[in-house]
């Protein structure tokens, strides 16, 4: 038997006093450094009537803070040879910059005062949520297929549950949203003790704790809330199922299953299933719908990767002109009995 090679990873987690996590990952071969700032904050977190405020928050922090002008941050960070972008999920939204290891204490120094000191304002929200309304146009409302998610979180998880609608959230409830309720989510959130700044590239674990230290130390720790709960969902009424008529290229199945949470220890196990029957020419789905008996022009495997409660793997298939959905459904099934 060969023997097995160890990695050695080294990752350094400390916390400061304010409560903000430093994860340092030091590498001496990556020619900079990757910073990434995680608020555990997503649209799981957001109550009823007020979704989409997870997302907004991904546009308005780079809308000015009190020493960075509107749309600054990320000219700034351009302007040394670095990249900058942000995301929002379920569970967290993360902002994040790759810089050569000469800037990044102004990384650090963009990212600590858009933390303390956003300019969350009446100006800044009435155009930011314009920019949301025109992504939602864009990215989900005028493209086949747009609606999809909606439907798919809409059907697994019950109204009210924190996963039953997506990130992009509702218009309606950002149109109602006044300044003084994006002000209090702001508050609540964004605070170093919501927090878990990783760093991973050319630094050593004593300047991560000191630049951490140094640009992030005096905030002040506030208490944060705990993340709402998912409820347990109930067992599935035999096999529930939604079916829309859109006007698209072709129709598409989606196939869903409950999972296990993003921190369960079979998560891998998950992650390899799905890798090993959708990835690549050679995947068992792959060979069964596209190449032998080509019932489908695309497919794909993913998991929601949810933390709370449950999450949601989802098999989606594109199906070839004329050919029945159920057949498609069929052949997936008995894919994964074999």
């Amino acid at each position: 038997m060969s023997e097995v090679t160890r990695l050695h990873y080294p990752v350094d987690d400390t916390t400061l006093d304010n409560g903000l996590r430093v994860i340092t990952n030091p590498d001496p071969l990556a020619p900079g450094v990757a910073v990434n700032l995680w608020y555990r904050v997503g649209s799981a977190d957001e109550a009823p009537g007020a979704t989409g405020f997870a997302h907004l928050f991904e546009h308005l922090m780079f809308a000015g803070s009190a020493n960075v002008a509107s749309g600054e941050h990320l000219a700034t960070i351009q302007a040394v040879g670095g990249s900058a972008n942000a995301t929002t999920s379920f569970d967290r939204t993360n902002y994040f910059e790759t810089v050569g290891p000469q800037a990044l204490e102004l990384a650090l120094w963009l990212e600590a005062d858009r933390m303390g000191s956003l300019d969350v304002g009446e100006q800044n929200l009435r155009t930011q949520r314009d920019v949301v309304k025109e992504e939602k146009r864009q990215r989900y409302d005028n493209v086949p297929y747009g609606d999809q998610l909606e439907l798919l979180l809409q059907l697994n998880f019950p109204g009210g549950h924190p996963y039953a609608h997506p990130a992009i959230g509702s218009m309606a409830d950002l149109d109602a949203a006044t300044l003084d309720d994006v002000q209090a989510f702001y508050r609540t959130w964004y605070q170093p003790g919501a927090a878990v700044l990783t760093l991973s590239g050319a630094l050593s674990v004593d300047q991560g704790h000191e630049l951490a230290g140094r640009y992030f130390g005096d905030l002040p720790g506030v208490g944060v809330p705990a993340n709402k709960p998912a409820p347990a969902l109930p067992p599935h009424a035999g096999t529930p199922e939604v079916v829309v008529s859109r006007d698209v290229p072709r129709p598409m199945v989606h196939l869903c299953w409950r999972t296990p949470p993003l921190t369960h220890p079979d998560r891998l196990a998950v992650e390899v299933l799905l890798s090993l029957i959708s990835d690549g020419q050679s995947s068992r789905l792959h060979r069964q719908l596209i190449r032998e008996n080509e019932l489908a022009e695309a497919l794909g495997a993913d998991d929601f990767g949810l933390a709370r409660g449950s999450s949601l793997g989802v098999i989606s298939v594109r199906a070839r002109e004329g050919v029945d959905l159920a057949q498609i459904t069929d052949t997936v099934v008995e894919t994964l009995d074999d």
